[in-house]
């Protein structure tokens, strides 16, 4: 087993970083941890790699393909090893989150006869425990015409915390409704 770990590690050999570790369990255990942090390490040098070249796909697919493609006054080729290439309009556009920022661009929409394509969604918060209102509410807008929708969530967090409260007070926790599961889980991190 100490192979395999050797290869993982630089710097140090994985006898040398765990010659400190008496008990079979413990050498074990630390080598364990020292071989879940090399996986976290590479996992993470992964993820900035991956971010580089999703910037670089960027650049290629909204800069450099498409700046020489106008040169060329294209639109559409193909080039060699079969591959298509078209330019063709891209835009991402979002509604501002600052709330005057927001109301002005909703503004601009309706006054420029985009106002068909604005969605407007009714969120009225119930407190815990007044569920026989929801009925009444629900009632009410359909009587006025609007198609209303009751949307029930738990928030996951909340869901986990009532699951393991329930357990532990050796209560039936419904696990086998939410698709969920019960176990244990080490935490790691640096000393």
């Amino acid at each position: 087993m100490e192979d395999i770990f050797e290869d993982l590690f630089d710097g140090p050999s994985a006898s040398e970083a765990l010659a400190d570790i008496s008990t079979a369990e413990g050498r074990t255990l630390s080598e364990l941890v020292y071989a879940h942090q090399k996986v976290k390490d590479a996992l993470e040098a992964n993820k900035e790699e991956k971010t580089k070249l999703n910037e670089e796909k960027q650049r290629l697919e909204m800069k450099a393909i498409p700046d020489i493609m106008t040169q060329m006054n294209m639109t559409d080729t193909t080039v060699k090893g079969g591959y298509k290439v078209s330019v063709t309009p891209f835009c991402r556009a979002r509604l501002p989150v600052n709330e005057d920022k927001r109301e002005k661009a909703l503004a601009w929409l309706r006054e420029n006869n985009e106002g068909g394509i604005i969605k407007n969604e009714l969120i009225v918060s119930l407190d815990k425990g007044k569920d026989n209102l929801v009925g009444d509410v629900i009632g009410i807008l359909k009587d006025k015409g609007f198609d209303a929708v009751v949307k029930s969530h738990v928030h996951h967090s909340t869901l986990d915390a009532t699951v393991i409260r329930r357990e532990s007070a050796g209560k039936d926790t419904g696990l086998d409704l939410f698709n969920g599961f019960l176990t244990q889980q080490a935490k790691i991190g640096r000393v």
